[in-house]
Parts: C-alpha cells; structure tokens; sequence
C-alpha cells in the first residue's frame, strides 16, 4: 500500500504520520542559509549544507545513491538474512532426506560360567569350560520399500524451491519498504526546502507591509495580521524538520543501521557509510530526485503475472511438496525389510546365518500418516489460492493506485507552478503599489505554497506508485527507473 503522509493543507493534500525532531538537524538547518528566491518549475531540491562547525569537527557528509542503498540492503537487512537462513535450512533438510538407513552392528557373547566368567574364554577342548562359549557378530540393514527414500528427498526438494522462493518474497517486499523510505526522505528534503522557502518570502512581504503602512498606504492592523499569519509557515517548517528526521531515521532502520556497532553508528566494514552518525553532525544526502517518467500501461498483462509472483511461487512449491508427502504417507504401508547376516562361534564350530525381519500391520497400517498428510495439502492448497487471489488483489489495487497517481501528476505541468509563481509575483507587486488588499496578497502565496506542495506530494505518490505496481507484479515494468537500473546493472560490471 501507499506510504501513510501527515496531513498538509491544500488541495492535493496527503495524509503523513507524525515524526520525532532531530536536534542535530535542527542546529544544521538554523546555521544553514535559506534562498528566497522563488524556484523554477522543475527546479530540483538545494542540497543540504554542512554546518561551519560541523566541518571543523569532522564531520562525514555522504552522498547515497538507490543502487547503493539496494545493495546495503541485500547485505545486511534482517528480514533478508532471515530468509537466507531458511533456505540453508531447508538445503540441510534436503541433504537429511537423501540418507539412507545406517546399518546395525550386533557383538554378543553368551553362556559364561558365572563362577568363572574369563576361565577360557576359547578353546578347542570340548570338556574344557570355554568350549561351551557363544559368541556371535550380526550386521543389520534396514531396506526402505515402496519408494520412501525418493518421495522424501521429493518433498524436501520441493520445500527447499519454496524457501528460495520465500527468499526472493523477503526481497520483493523489503526493496519496496527501501524505495518507499528512500523517495519519503527524498520528498521530505523538497518540501523542507519549500517549508524554509515560504518563511522566507513570508518575510519579504512582511517588509513590503510594514513599508505600507509606514507610507499609510495601509492601517498597522493589516501588519499585525500578517505577522499572525506567520505562525503557519513557521509552524510547517518545524513539521517538515521533524518529517525529514524521522523520514532518514526509518531509512537506516530498513537498512539494518542502528543495530549495528554503537549506537547509531555503521561500523567500518559497511564502507558505503563508514562512520555517518545520524545523531550526530554528519550529513546523510540522497541523489535521486522524485522525477519519474509518464509511462501508460495496460491492467490485463500486469494481471496475468500473478502467477509468477514470489509468494505465489512458494505457495505453490508448499503444496507440491504437501502433494509428495502424502505419496510418502501411503509407501508406509509397504513395510521395510531388516536383512541380518551374522557369524556364530559355537564352541569349536563356526556358522554362519541370514536373517529376514518385517512389521506386521496387524495394528497400525499408517492410514492415520495418510490422513494428516492429505489434511496438510489441502491446507497448503487452501493457501496457494488465498495467496493467488490476493496476489490479483494486489495488482487491481496497485494498478488503480498507479492510474490515479498518473492522472495526478498530469495536473501539475510546468504552466501551472509557472501561473502560480506569476500570481504570486504579480499579487505581491500590486499589493506594494496600494492596488489590492492583504487578503488578495494571503491567498496569492497559500496558492502558490499549495501548488507546490501538492507537485512535490504528486511526484512521490507516482513514483512510490510505480514501485508499488513492482512489487504487486513481482516484475519490472518497462520503461521505469527501476527497470533501466537493472538493464544498467550488467555493464556496470
């Protein structure tokens, strides 16, 4: 599903979750310098700068691309890890299935004279006491019928594709949880950027007022209106502060960052970033912008890859493997045989013997073993459809979601934030020279501030829209970043 937003105001509004500050943001922001000029229509957001004494204090500023984030996340997510181990575990289980029974070695020695127990323990004379000593040694092997061996190494072979099917599921789901924190930072940077922006023409005009109403050209009620009005923007700027912390501390969080070394702090081996404490003054920026191609897709071939789906795939392996079991199950009817040879001391004579031995079903005949292994499939088949159909679910959801966003993001062209920009231009000019009242000078700039918050909020639903259609399908769609990133990928090397 979409990333859950805190409220904004404006009519492309999107709701967001609340976020804790960063003292060390904070401090950063307040030292660094804020433009104030108006941007450009596809004008990408100002780099954070490295505070003077954060330099001076060593501090580390590193640059962290998707790719790069991608791989930390390959390395060392747990929920990743997790699923790499069920697939060792299920490799070992596969290697257990494939042994065959050990054979069973049998020494025995019988009639010792109790009085005399080591009085001769051989001899050849026939009165002698150690004449009458038994000795025997037996090898026994059990022989597996019906098939056991084949249908067992059949189901753990099986169970071992569904866990590396479920390992390819764990990575499906956790680059999406990345991709969406990685463009919610990315987002939130914009719009603290936006935040800080509006402060500062919010400033400007408060000098324009206050240059009216020192000329008379407007009464002192008018300045004391604006500066109340002020709160808001001040206000969206804290919120936004907070958003961009928690926005970077969710981020490291799906990379597996704070639980590793001290706190909050990546250890040396993880060379990406080596020494960034997001406690602390370092910096931590993100290159990719929330820039996405337009692209127009068809719902029905995005539909039919359900089926190849990673979940879907392990569901269906689990049932295969539910499917063999109970093939098993029924190849315990046929018992297993125990073949014995042995070799007999008797006395002065040497013998030598076979021995056959084989349960009767006089009580068990298994058919319990076929019943749970039946229950167990259909249950695994309850399963693969239930997660089938919510695999099509997800696919109509995201499909809609990804359709919407599209549409969306067509509303905001260049010429829109182009006449916002220009109306704010115009109602600030007018304003100074008497021509029109605050109010129109108000609701030029909460215009301008919607417009461009609703812009910034559109490009990150399409693009979070377009990794969520990934991540339903299981697939790259054609044409997006994430696809030309893999095309990429091979001649990278």
């Amino acid at each position: 599903m979409l990333p859950d937003h805190r409220h904004r105001t404006g009519p492309a509004a999107l709701p967001r979750r609340h976020r804790l500050p960063s003292v060390a943001l904070l401090a950063v922001l307040a030292a660094a310098g804020w433009s104030a000029d108006l941007p450009g229509p596809a004008a990408a957001a100002p780099a954070a700068e490295t505070a003077p004494g954060a330099a001076a204090a060593g501090a580390v500023s590193v640059t962290l691309s998707l790719a790069q984030a991608e791989a930390l996340l390959l390395e060392q997510n747990l929920t990743i890890s997790g699923a790499r181990s069920g697939v060792d575990a299920a490799k070992a289980s596969e290697i257990i299935a494939a042994y065959r029974p050990n054979p069973a070695l049998t020494l025995s020695a019988e009639q010792f004279n109790t009085r005399h127990p080591f009085f001769h323990l051989t001899s050849e004379d026939p009165t002698s006491l150690g004449y009458q000593h038994f000795y025997t040694v037996r090898v026994d092997q059990l022989l597996e019928r019906g098939g056991k061996r084949g249908y067992r190494m059949l189901t753990a072979e099986l169970q071992t594709q569904a866990a590396e099917a479920g390992l390819k599921d764990a990575i499906r789901q956790q680059l999406f949880q990345l991709r969406q924190a990685y463009f919610t930072v990315v987002e939130a940077k914009e719009l603290l950027d936006l935040a800080a922006q509006m402060l500062s023409i919010t400033d400007q005009n408060e000098e324009i007022v206050k240059a009216q109403v020192a000329s008379g050209g407007a009464a002192e009620a008018d300045l004391l209106t604006f500066q109340v009005n002020r709160l808001q923007f001040q206000q969206a700027l804290i919120q936004a502060q907070q958003t961009y912390s928690q926005g970077l501390s969710d981020l490291m969080n799906v990379l597996n960052y704070s639980s590793m070394g001290r706190a909050g702090v990546m250890p040396a081996r993880t060379s990406t970033l080596a020494g960034v404490d997001i406690h602390g003054p370092e910096l931590l920026q993100l290159s990719e912008s929330l820039d996405a191609a337009t692209l127009t897709l068809d719902a029905a071939p995005l539909t039919a890859s359900a089926d190849n789906r990673s979940d879907v795939q392990s569901a269906r392996r689990t049932m295969d493997a539910a499917e063999a079991a109970i093939k098993g199950a029924q190849a315990l009817r046929q018992e297993d045989l125990d073949v014995g040879l042995e070799y007999q001391r008797n006395g002065g004579d040497d013998t030598v013997g076979i021995a056959f031995q084989i349960n009767l079903p006089a009580f068990n005949n298994h058919q319990g073993d076929i019943l749970q292994a039946e229950a167990q499939y259909q249950q695994a088949r309850f399963t693969y459809n239930q997660v089938r159909t919510q695999a099509i679910t997800d696919i109509t959801k995201a499909y809609k979601a990804y359709d919407g966003a599209r549409q969306m993001i067509v509303l905001y062209t260049s010429d829109t934030i182009l006449k916002a920009k220009e109306s704010l231009r115009i109602a600030t000019g007018v304003y100074q020279e008497g021509g029109t009242g605050l109010i129109d000078l108000f609701q030029a700039q909460q215009a301008y501030d919607q417009t461009m918050t609703g812009a910034i909020q559109a490009r990150f639903a399409y693009r979070v829209a377009l990794y969520q259609l990934e991540m339903a399908t299981g697939e790259k769609i054609p044409g997006s970043a994430s696809a030309a990133a893999a095309a990429a990928a091979p001649a990278a090397h």
